[in-house]
C-alpha cells in the first residue's frame, strides 16, 4: 500500500443562471453541483465536479460512503468498490448512490494516476489525439431572431467547430426550429448538427413532421426525444425516421442502455462517467457498444470523458458547453477547464498527473449551500 485515504470533503453547490434556460417540459434557473475532494495521508488529492440535480449526492458520499473509505488504499478501485457493495448491500445502488459512487470511483482513479505521475487517460491505456468539440451552442437567448440565432451559431464555424447541438425542447412550433436548421445549413452545410429533446416527447406518432424535417437537415442523431424507458417508442421513432437517434444522459444503470440497444433502433449510446459507475463501468460499455456497431457520445464535462475518448479510437468526439455563455457553469468551481486547451474547434488532451481537476475552493465556498467532511 502506498498511501492511504485521509479526508474526504464534499459540497453540494448551487450556482444561479443570470438568465433562465427553458427545455419545454422544465426550466432551469441555477446549475446544482456536487464538489469533491479526497486527500491521502501522504498529501495527494483528487478533485471532481458532478451535476447533482438537486439529489442529495454529498450527503451519501458523506454519511454512507466516505466512512468506509478512509484509512484504505486508494488504488486498488476494484477493493474499494467492493467496499461500496458492502454499504450498500440493503439498498439499491443506482441513482444517488450509483453517481455518489461514479464520483468517489473518478478521484480514486485521479488519485492512482498521480502517484504513477500520469494523466489518468494514459495509464488507463490511452494515446494523445485531438478530439473534435461538439460545442453546445445552441440555446435560445432571450428575444433573439431567427437569424440572429443562426448566425451565432455559424459564426462559432468560423472559429474552427465542425460540430454543434442545439436545444430543440422548448419549441412549441417545431417549424421554428426548423427555419433555424436550415439557415445554420444555408451557411455551414459541413457542420455536425445534434439536437436534443430533453425528454420531452411523449408519442412518436405524434412527432412524424419533425422527424421527417430533421431527417432532410441530415442531423448527426436526435438525442433523448424519449425517457429512456420508453423503448417502444424509440422503436417507433425508428421506424418513421432514418435519422440516427441517441439516448443516455443521466443514466445510472448500464442495463437500462443495454435495454434501449436490445429493443430499439437507438444508434448513438451517451455515456456519462460521473453517473455510470466511473472509468471502471463506462470503458466496458464503450467496447460493447462498438461491437454492436453502436456509436458512442459522452456527456459533457471534458476534463472527465476525454480521458474514456482517448482509450481507443471509437470516440470521435467530445461535448463541450462554451465558456463565455451562461448555458453550464461547471468550469466557474474549478481552477482550469479543457476551454484553454481547444485549438481551431479540437481539444488538445491535458498531460498533468491525475485527472487535470482542481477546485476553486474559493468559488466552491461561494456557492456552497452544505459541507461534509470526514477524516481520519
Amino acid at each position: 500500500m502506498q498511501d492511504t485515504i485521509d479526508q474526504i470533503d464534499v459540497w453540494a453547490c448551487c450556482v444561479p443562471l443570470p438568465a433562465p434556460l427553458p427545455f419545454g417540459t422544465f426550466t432551469v434557473t441555477a446549475r446544482r453541483y456536487v464538489a469533491l475532494r479526497v486527500r491521502t495521508a501522504g498529501g495527494l488529492t483528487a478533485d471532481v465536479v458532478g451535476h447533482s440535480r438537486g439529489s442529495p449526492i454529498d450527503v451519501a458520499i458523506a454519511d454512507l460512503l466516505a466512512p468506509r473509505l478512509l484509512g484504505a488504499d486508494p488504488c486498488d478501485i476494484p477493493a474499494r468498490h467492493k467496499d461500496f457493495l458492502s454499504a450498500t448491500v440493503a439498498l439499491e445502488r443506482d441513482g444517488v448512490l450509483g453517481r455518489a459512487w461514479s464520483l468517489l470511483e473518478l478521484a480514486l482513479q485521479g488519485l492512482k494516476a498521480s502517484f504513477a505521475k500520469l494523466p489518468a487517460w494514459q495509464l488507463l491505456g490511452g494515446s494523445a489525439r485531438k478530439l473534435t468539440v461538439q460545442l453546445v451552442e445552441g440555446y435560445s437567448l432571450p428575444d433573439e431572431s431567427d437569424e440572429a440565432f443562426a448566425e451565432r451559431l455559424v459564426a462559432r464555424t468560423h472559429e474552427g467547430y465542425r460540430a454543434l447541438k442545439l436545444e430543440g425542447a422548448h419549441y412549441r412550433d417545431w417549424k421554428t426550429l426548423a427555419r433555424r436548421l436550415q439557415l445554420i445549413r444555408r451557411h455551414a452545410p459541413e457542420c455536425r448538427l445534434v439536437v436534443d429533446f430533453a425528454w420531452s416527447w411523449r408519442r412518436a406518432s405524434e412527432h412524424i413532421e419533425t422527424l421527417a424535417a430533421l431527417e432532410s437537415l441530415g442531423i448527426d442523431w436526435i438525442e433523448d426525444a424519449f425517457p429512456r424507458d420508453a423503448i417502444g417508442e424509440y422503436a417507433a421513432a425508428a421506424r418513421l425516421t432514418r435519422a440516427p437517434l441517441g439516448c443516455g444522459d443521466e443514466a445510472t444503470r448500464s442495463a437500462d442502455l443495454v435495454a434501449l440497444v436490445d429493443g430499439s433502433g437507438l444508434q448513438v449510446v451517451r455515456l456519462d462517467a460521473t453517473a455510470l459507475g466511473g472509468f471502471s463501468a463506462v470503458l466496458p460499455l464503450v467496447d460493447l457498444f462498438d461491437k454492436r456497431r453502436r456509436r458512442v457520445s459522452f456527456h459533457e464535462f471534458a476534463e472527465i470523458h476525454e480521458h474514456c475518448a482517448l482509450v481507443g479510437t471509437v470516440v470521435d468526439h467530445i461535448e463541450m458547453f462554451p465558456k463565455d455563455r451562461p448555458f453550464d457553469v461547471r468550469h466557474w468551481l474549478t481552477e482550469t477547464s479543457a476551454h484553454e486547451r481547444v485549438q481551431g474547434g479540437s481539444l488538445v488532451p491535458g498531460n498533468d498527473p491525475g485527472l487535470g481537476v482542481a477546485l476553486n475552493m474559493d468559488q466552491v465556498a461561494r456557492h456552497s449551500i452544505r459541507h461534509g467532511r470526514i477524516a481520519a
